[in-house]
């Protein structure tokens, strides 16, 4: 009996999903190592009033607590077949993580209710990748309408600027007019600009896309950062060990590091660092967008600030035109809509980590190549 207790209890403690069973009072009498990972204690035996104490559960928005008979050990113990509730588990000091549970009661063999077992699958890098999922057709289906939007404005400014300096030709003779003509061109000048950013985000610009390296660029580009973050941000940069081809335009590239350094100082008026970090992208990072055969290998460039940080809300919008606002009411407008535009438009992917508080990471992904295509234009 004692050596069929001990085969069950190392199956159980091999398998990736949590396991917790009770006895009839509620005491947890079984808890594998899975789980135990899963909400950060030791403990094997625990009472029901010790519950919430070790483990602290929360519904699928993970801000609402469950109460006692939320519980899917609770409720299993109760009599209800509990299929795949969704809950959120903050460990102490580790991440939260999402996890699917089901349990029912436990009978022994003469129909006797001995306590009751729960199972727990965790779905936090599904519920991670559906949220990038969400999030890229979101921004796609926005830079498809304010590229649609800003292709069709701009010509529309062309017929105006070129009427403008007809008229600014026909008026030269009338200082009274020419303040007037000045403003209408300064304006329209300034909409154009507008109008191109926007299309910078839509994807519809031209590339001239060329062979390079990350490393060297980035090394290259340790002055012009060094201005825009200023004399109280310390700026390192930190290279891959190996070469990391890349075919891109450089121009644009190198425009949207300056963006997220950009932004990066805002986030730090007080000072602070910006880490700079190029590495050879793990093949294990679950991210959306990127191409997961075997022979196809990502760049990536980590941009981390030591700033305030940001909340859920904040970084599900952060690449949205117009919406990130600096302290002084200006917007950020459109500096990280564009960064985002320029690397999707170079096949890369852009995603963002942080929390209130503990910075941001901006994180670059870009193919690595050897060949360079044909000159891409989406216009």
């Amino acid at each position: 009996m004692e050596m069929a207790h001990a085969a069950l209890t190392a199956i159980l403690d091999c398998i990736d999903e949590g396991v917790v069973a009770c006895d009839l009072d509620g005491n947890i009498t079984f808890i594998n190592r899975a789980m135990c990972r899963i909400h950060g204690v030791t403990e094997a035996k625990l009472r029901p009033e010790e519950w919430a104490k070790h483990f602290d559960l929360f519904g699928p928005d993970g801000k609402t607590p469950l109460d006692m008979t939320e519980i899917p050990l609770y409720r299993a113990l109760h009599g209800v077949d509990v299929t795949n509730q969704e809950v959120v588990v903050k460990p102490k000091g580790g991440k939260p993580v999402n996890l699917l549970i089901s349990g029912r009661q436990l009978i022994d063999r003469d129909g006797a209710r001995i306590g009751a077992v729960i199972s727990a699958h965790d779905i936090t890098a599904t519920k991670k990748n559906d949220e990038q999922l969400h999030q890229s057709q979101k921004f796609d289906s926005i830079g498809t309408m304010a590229g649609g939007v800003a292709h069709d404005f701009n010509n529309i400014l062309t017929v105006i600027m070129g009427a403008c300096t007809l008229l600014k030709i026909k008026t030269k003779s009338d200082p009274e007019l020419e303040p007037f003509v000045r403003q209408i061109m300064n304006s329209s000048e300034r909409a154009a600009q507008l109008t191109q950013n926007l299309l910078v985000f839509g994807r519809r610009q031209n590339l001239r896309l060329l062979p390079a390296e990350i490393n060297e660029i980035m090394l290259a580009m340790n002055e012009i950062l060094g201005q825009i973050v200023g004399k109280n941000v310390q700026l390192v940069t930190i290279t891959c060990p190996v070469p990391l081809p890349v075919v891109i335009d450089r121009e644009q590239f190198e425009q949207a590091i300056m963006y997220l350094a950009t932004n990066a100082s805002d986030a730090m008026p007080s000072g602070g660092e910006l880490l700079i970090e190029v590495t050879m992208a793990d093949s294990g990072e679950l991210v959306l967008g990127l191409d997961r055969r075997p022979n196809v290998s990502y760049a990536r460039i980590a941009v981390t600030d030591t700033g305030a940080g940001m909340d859920m809300v904040t970084m599900s919008r952060i690449f949205e035109p117009f919406y990130l606002k600096t302290e002084n009411g200006r917007g950020a407008g459109l500096g990280l809509s564009m960064a985002y535009g320029i690397i999707r438009q170079h096949e890369g992917v852009i995603t963002v980590n942080s929390e209130p508080g503990k910075g941001s990471t901006f994180s670059i992904y870009l193919p690595i190549r050897t060949t360079s295509p044909h000159e891409i234009n989406n216009g």
